[in-house]
């Protein structure tokens, strides 16, 4: 099994490609994901047609800045929370948006993933 950290590594840096196929094969047929700013999303189908929307920002990247696992190995399950930091430019304005996850990964593929805006202190 790939190490959770490493799949949300990269999970992280294929956002900066802007690829629709390659963000929707991080996730099992049918994974559940929990955008920001959409609705509840379930299967490849509705992750993909997500991304394709979400993707279209210029200048998007994806930078994790806090991490923890836990590692189930007898299951195979994995679970990653932490931080990240999308930047992309909005009519010509680079926008910073502070975000928290959490990913459940089973055998290499992501099948729950939740994102929700950092809260302000």
């Amino acid at each position: 099994m790939d190490k959770p950290l490493k799949i949300v590594q990269r999970w992280a840096r294929t956002i900066s490609t802007r690829n629709v196929d390659k963000m929707t094969n991080f996730y099992s047929e049918k994974a559940i994901l929990l955008a920001t700013f959409d609705p509840f999303l379930q299967g490849k189908k509705e992750i993909r047609n997500y991304f394709v929307d979400f993707l279209n920002k210029e200048g998007l990247r994806c930078e994790i800045t806090e991490n923890v696992n836990f590692i189930d190995r007898m299951s195979e399950y994995a679970t990653c929370s932490g931080l990240y930091t999308f930047t992309f430019e909005e009519r010509g304005i680079d926008v910073e948006v502070d975000a928290r996850y959490t990913y459940v990964i089973y055998r290499g593929q992501i099948i729950t993933h939740h994102s929700s805006i950092e809260p302000i202190e």
